[in-house]
Parts: C-alpha cells; sequence; structure tokens
C-alpha cells in the first residue's frame, strides 16, 4: 500500500534485509542522503507515517481469525513461523480452533513457553512431539516484580468487583455453559477485536514495529548491544530451533505474533550476544539428547524463580496498601 508521498511502500521497506539494501532501494527511486544518520531519519519519517496509514486502514476491516505465517529457508533448512494472538481463554475462539487444526496436520512444533497450555489447557504436555522453548528465561526479574505489585496493590479494590461478577456468572452459569459464556464474553470484547484487527490486519513481518522496518531497527542494536527481553526471546528460539537436529525438511513453531519477524532475523543474520546463542544451543543438545533432563534442569528452575519474584512483588503491592490504609487512619 501507498497512498503516501513516500519512494518506497510499507511492503518494500519491510521486505528490505538490511540497512545497505535499503538504502539502495531509496537510491533507485531516485532519492540519495549524503550520511547514513540522515537517511534514517528520512527512513524513520516515511516508515512511521506508512505504518500510521496502515494501521488506521486495518482497523477499519475485519479480522480473520486464520493463522498467519513468514518462511525462511537458511542453510537448506525451510523454517514455518506461525503468529499468534493468546488472549486468556483463546481457546475457545475461532482462533484457538484454527490453531489446533494446524496441530493436527503435524507432530512436530516448535512452541514458545507456555503457549501450547493457552491453546490446549488440558493437554498433558510430555516433550514428546511438542517443542516447548524456555524463552522466558530472557524475561527480566523485574517484570515479574512488577506483576505481582500490580496485582497486590490492586487486589482489595479488585476483591469486591470479582465477587459481584462470580454472583452474576453464577446465575448466567444456570442457563448458558461455561464455554459459550466465554466465547461471547471474548468475543464481543471491545480490546479483543481491536487486538485482532492488529495482529491480523497488519503485515506480519513488519514485527509491529511502529517507528523503523524491524530488518533496520535489529542491525542498529546489534551495532549498539541494545537489545530487549522480548528481542532476546526471540534471538533465544531461533537459535534453538537451529540447534535442534531434526530430519524433517521443514522446521515449524508456533509464538506469539510479535516474535515471528524478529526470529526471522535472527535465523538469517544470527545474534550477536554470544551468551544468549550458546544458552540456546546448549539447551537444544539437552532437549534432544534427554527430555526429562531439560526439563528439570531448564524448564522447572526457570518456573521457580519467575513464581519466586511475582509473589515477592504481590507481598510488596499489599504492603503499600496496608501503609497507606495506617497512614489515613492516623491522619483521621
Amino acid at each position: 500500500m501507498k497512498n503516501l508521498d513516500t519512494p518506497l511502500t510499507l511492503d518494500e521497506m519491510v521486505a528490505a534485509p538490511s540497512i545497505a539494501e535499503l538504502q539502495q532501494a531509496y537510491e533507485d527511486k531516485g532519492e540519495k542522503h549524503i550520511t547514513e544518520k540522515k537517511f534514517l531519519r528520512a527512513v524513520k519519517r516515511d516508515y512511521s507515517a506508512l505504518f500510521k496509514e496502515e494501521f488506521s486502514q486495518a482497523m477499519t476491516r475485519e479480522a480473520s481469525e486464520e493463522i498467519p505465517f513468514s518462511e525462511v529457508i537458511v542453510d537448506d533448512q525451510r523454517y514455518k513461523l506461525f503468529g499468534v494472538f493468546h488472549p486468556v481463554f483463546v481457546h475457545f475462539t475461532e482462533l484457538g480452533k484454527n490453531v489446533k487444526k494446524e496441530i493436527d496436520k503435524s507432530n512436530s512444533f516448535f512452541w514458545e513457553q507456555n503457549l501450547l497450555k493457552r491453546f490446549d489447557p488440558k493437554s498433558n504436555f510430555k516433550y514428546e512431539n511438542p517443542i516447548e522453548m524456555a524463552d522466558h528465561q530472557y524475561i527480566s526479574s523485574l517484570f515479574n516484580f512488577r506483576i505481582g505489585l500490580r496485582a497486590g496493590a490492586l487486589l482489595p479494590y479488585a476483591l469486591p468487583m470479582g465477587l459481584l461478577k462470580a454472583i452474576s456468572m453464577a446465575f448466567y452459569y444456570r442457563t448458558t455453559d461455561t464455554s459459550t459464556y466465554l466465547v461471547e464474553k471474548i468475543q464481543n470484547d471491545h480490546n479483543y477485536k481491536q487486538q485482532l484487527k492488529i495482529f491480523f490486519n497488519m503485515p506480519l513481518d513488519s514485527g509491529y514495529y511502529k517507528e523503523m522496518p524491524v530488518n533496520v531497527d535489529l542491525e542498529l542494536r546489534a551495532k549498539s548491544g541494545k537489545f530487549n527481553s522480548v528481542q532476546r526471546r526471540s534471538a533465544y528460539m531461533a537459535e534453538f530451533m537451529k540447534a535442534c537436529n531434526h530430519l524433517e525438511a521443514e522446521k515449524k513453531a508456533i509464538v506469539g505474533a510479535k516474535h515471528v519477524a524478529e526470529m526471522k532475523y535472527f535465523l538469517l543474520n544470527g545474534f550477536s550476544e554470544r551468551d544468549v546463542v550458546d544458552k540456546a544451543h546448549d539447551d537444544a543438545q539437552l532437549f534432544m539428547g534427554n527430555k526429562e533432563a531439560y526439563q528439570g534442569r531448564v524448564m522447572s528452575p526457570m518456573v521457580s524463580r519467575a513464581i519466586k519474584h511475582t509473589v515477592a512483588g504481590f507481598i510488596s503491592g499489599l504492603a503499600v496498601d496496608t501503609a497507606v490504609v495506617y497512614t489515613l487512619s492516623q491522619l483521621l
């Protein structure tokens, strides 16, 4: 799409694999820049305008719940990356059903950590054919602490409303089964509808980056060494997939939609942080050799750490509430 006065379309900017090739594409359109800094300023201006235009149009279209995917071939190995939106109870929705259909077509998928449980909560996940990647080890402790802190701080205020909702749901269940209620609640939720439009009407290969093409952003971060935790998770999953020795002609993964473009970039270009690469390769080799050991040494300790930091945040949140109430009682 190109309704704006820019040298390239959004798809053309996203497709450029590097800064040098994007710059060449600009020059081919007759637009040259003296320095890389000025060029990148023009890229940011053009891309953000195109993304904003595409975004506004995407929000006017109904969202399909078919699973989008992106493919890439590296060293004669084909990778097929499915990007999904995964709110709570998504397994009740049409999207959830489509994911299950895709799973049924193959007995081997790589999964972002905890994602399979979102789409099949009753599954007995035994690390046989599904391969769960331990990307959550790159979620910062502060992130988990903040989740707990917010929950603890809001609990005293949310509890009364929660009880009222529980009572109303109990009456509703007398005439409607649980799954029907949840499907109606999710699909009629305004935020859910908006998020669906964002994830499935915007180009998956854009990575949903708003200011710079994903390939440009990641190349610049590789030079500066300033990757965020989401990008490290994407890099870990890409390297884990590379390191797993499969006989299949195609390696397939189901991950959150925002990871797809980043994983594709890292599959093609590698990752500059050696510790992440080495950890991914070590974990993959452990998984291939001993699935039970992988569960015990990698997955379980990581889950325990996340729970510990979340609980610490929760207790801190309750402590803040207690301190506020005590202070107010002393003033009154």
